[in-house]
């Protein structure tokens, strides 16, 4: 029973599409996957037949060989001989008949094959797997059982098939750690965080970051820069690696006060892909935005707290401008409106744009003081024609302070909040537009709950 190695492997998701290939946009959101097709069948009588692509859950070697347009090599699951799949989303994309769509490693969702016993697994190595432990979904898995099945080695802890080792000056993605050719190479890989060369050139990169703490345009040119750096982005059809094999620069923001941050990068020749760490050697810092040519993006710093804007090529170097501007929020808090209970009218489109929160807020913010005469629950709610919500801080300037957050990001809806409060103490009271262009009038109302 190799149940133990399928779990490694593969886990049930519900969100989100598998990454495939990355085809850039300008929109500042990073690549997007692309879509797969049916299967082509056999021509009528005195018709010729088209090409026949294998199902869900057929060996393979690439992407053209599967009906779905989607191969998982070897190298990805470590399922000898490869699996054929498919994009899909539960509801929006399901997959055919006889498969089932389940997350993968990479953060997205692919098709594997339904069976009902071992019989239906007849790809190498497969078996037929009781996901739920209660009969109600068994798929066929992959694996491997003898090293023979494998192109490197059959890694007999797990039963999948060994990736072949990273080499740190190779060149290319030698373990293929995100499919074939697509993953990150030399230094840009884990593996290669012990390699003496790549922590030298890492240590050099991140020390000769420019800083751009003053604000203001940025000129810059990926050629010549290092290419040490990459980073695992999110797009709708999955994920996808920014910056692999590809010459980057880094700039460095320190924050002079709590306040905002803003990046934009616009591309002058050739185009980029873009990302964010709070840590320069440290992935795992990364901020979860990743852009291109064209795009934006802006967040809330604490005072001192630094980020690091990566710039890479993409297929090829490329030229781009860096635009920084900074914002501070001390000046926004001090001009904070005081309230009381009851309604109050307010309009965010005069508001500023500065501050954020854990439930979003990208937009537009009004900004209000309330000092309540009871200690107990107060209760907030939010009535507005647009995608807006409200968050209440214990202290104006620090987002760490936040007490609660409230937005449904659907327009028209309204928001509710309850937080606790103390006689005398006052908090802050934020209605954000959750992304530019939801900026409208409201009504804010405070109760005693």
């Amino acid at each position: 029973m190799r149940l133990v190695r399928a779990l490694l492997v593969v886990t049930v998701a519900g969100l989100g599409f598998a990454a495939c290939s990355e085809t850039k946009d300008d929109t500042g959101t990073g690549g997007t996957g692309t879509g797969g097709t049916g299967a082509t069948g056999a021509g009528g009588s005195g018709g010729q037949g088209g090409e026949v692509k294998s199902p869900v859950g057929d060996a393979c070697t690439a992407d053209d060989q599967c009906s779905g347009d989607l191969c998982m090599p070897e190298s990805y699951l470590g399922w000898a001989g490869g699996y054929c799949s498919g994009l899909c989303d539960p509801e929006l994309a399901p997959c055919p008949a006889g498969s089932e769509c389940l997350g993968l490693p990479s953060g997205g969702s692919g098709c594997i094959k339904t069976c009902s016993g071992p019989a239906d697994c007849t790809g190498p190595a497969q078996e037929c797997v009781d996901l739920n432990g209660d009969g109600s979904l068994l798929v066929c898995f992959g694996g491997c059982e003898t090293d023979d099945q494998c192109e490197v080695t059959c890694n007999n802890d797990v039963l999948v098939c060994a990736q072949a080792a990273e080499v740190c000056t190779g060149g290319i993605d030698e373990d293929e750690d995100f499919g074939a050719g697509s993953g990150f190479t030399d230094c840009e890989d884990a593996d290669c965080a012990a390699d003496a060369t790549c922590q030298a050139t890492v240590a050099g990169a991140c020390g000769g970051a420019v800083d751009v703490s003053a604000g203001g345009a940025f000129d810059g040119d990926t050629a010549g820069g290092t290419n040490a750096f990459a980073a695992v982005c999110q797009s709708l059809f999955g994920s996808y690696i920014a910056g692999g094999n590809a010459n980057e620069r880094i700039y460095e923001f320190t924050a002079p006060e709590a306040g905002n941050v803003s990046f934009a990068v616009a591309a002058t020749t050739g185009s980029v892909d873009w990302y964010l760490r709070t840590v320069c050697d440290d992935g795992a810092t990364g901020l979860g935005f990743c852009g291109t040519e064209g795009g934006a993006t802006s967040l809330e710093l604490a005072s001192g707290q630094s980020v690091f804007v990566f710039v890479d090529g993409y297929g090829g170097d490329a030229t781009f401008t860096l635009d920084v501007a900074f914002q501070a929020i001390a000046p926004i808090c001090a001009a904070a409106q005081t309230i009381a209970l009851g309604a109050t009218n307010g309009n965010t489109n005069q508001g500023s744009a500065a501050m954020g929160s854990s439930c979003g807020g990208g937009g537009n913010e009004r900004v209000y003081t309330f000092t309540p005469g009871f200690t107990g629950t107060l209760g907030l709610t939010l009535a507005s024609a647009s995608d807006q919500g409200l968050h209440v801080r214990g202290t104006c300037a620090d987002s760490g302070t936040e007490l609660g957050c409230a937005d449904s990001q659907f327009g028209g809806t309204d928001e509710t909040l309850d937080v606790a409060v103390t006689s005398g103490t006052a908090i802050t009271i934020v209605v954000d537009a959750y992304s530019p262009g939801e900026e409208g009038p409201f009504v804010l109302t405070l109760a005693q709950n």
